[in-house]
């Protein structure tokens, strides 16, 4: 197993130590996921529609202990004692930045992550996010 990697970045007001291994992020609380900044996913009135595109250089996802949420509605996330939250480190203005995607996406990181770490990792790469008839979606 590789050795995970810190890196320190400022995100508003702090900075947090983030730890990174392989292709996801690593926290230990809800709150400091709920702290990042939220991924606008653009309500579209057709296929013919283009949802938002984002420069993404990674794709990740946290692993909270549901106690810890503290109540938030997690629709989408899977029914166990841990929820797994989703991540993406995306480039603003040139610079990373360590954001939160809905939690309807999830199960898109969790797959993104398993196939980095199958040798299958698709990243960096353009991924348009949106909503099409209710639905979460992201796409590369």
């Amino acid at each position: 197993m590789p050795l995970a990697a810190q890196h320190s970045r400022s995100f508003g007001h702090e900075t947090w130590q983030i730890r990174t291994q392989g292709t996801s992020p690593l926290f230990q609380k809800f709150a400091e996921w709920n702290a990042l900044r939220e991924i606008l996913f653009p309500v579209l009135r057709s296929d013919s529609d283009e949802g938002s595109t984002y420069p993404v250089r990674k794709v990740g996802w946290l692993l909270a202990d549901r106690q810890d949420c503290g109540g938030v509605e997690l629709a989408g996330a899977m029914a166990a004692e841990k929820v797994t939250l989703p991540t993406a480190v995306i480039m603003f203005d040139g610079e990373p930045q360590l954001c939160k995607p809905p939690i309807e996406v999830g199960a898109w990181a969790f797959d993104q992550v398993a196939l980095a770490h199958s040798g299958h990792d698709l990243f960096p790469a353009k991924v348009e996010f949106g909503i099409l008839n209710g639905r979460h979606y992201a796409e590369i």
